[in-house]
């Protein structure tokens, strides 16, 4: 017979909202949908900086910037994930990237190659950022097939301080 130990003296927090009901949580939220506007790809093997329309919805402790997300507060840690579908030519190898003031953060890689019909959908892209006030975080891609150009039309961006 297996038994479980249950400690009851110890604080558990049950969920998210728990947690942000009790801490001062920066974050922000962005997206597109249906965008048409191209990335260009200047040459194979070099990221480049999404481009479109942004929407912005949530901003506690960001500002808007051109094609990204700029920080104002004092140090932090934040988990970012974005969340991307694109099209393109078929067969095309593309990389997404999180990226800080330019700078490519290389374990936020996604990978994916696009279909048939140059589809690539729910490609994932997510890290842990050291910010600092002035830091400006944006996506990237980069074409690793040939210099067609992407249009990431649909995008979802959530970074959240985790303190």
């Amino acid at each position: 017979m297996s038994t479980i130990n249950v400690n009851q003296s110890r604080n558990i927090v049950n969920s998210t909202t728990d947690y942000l009901k009790e801490h001062v949580v920066e974050r922000a939220v962005v997206f597109m949908h249906d965008n048409t506007v191209e990335t260009v790809i200047n040459s194979v093997d070099t990221p480049e900086q999404v481009q479109g329309v942004f929407e912005y919805i949530s901003n506690d402790g960001f500002s808007q910037g051109v094609n990204s997300i700029t920080y104002s507060g004092n140090s932090m840690t934040a988990q970012a994930i974005a969340i991307f579908s694109a099209d393109s030519t078929n067969n095309q190898e593309l990389a997404f990237y999180i990226s800080v003031n330019g700078n490519v953060v290389n374990d936020s890689e996604g990978f994916v190659t696009t279909d048939s019909g140059g589809k690539a959908v729910n490609i994932v892209s997510q890290t842990i950022l050291d910010l600092k006030d002035g830091d400006d975080v944006s996506v990237m891609l980069e074409n690793y097939t040939s210099t067609n150009n992407v249009t990431v039309d649909n995008l979802s961006i959530n970074i959240i301080s985790i303190h």
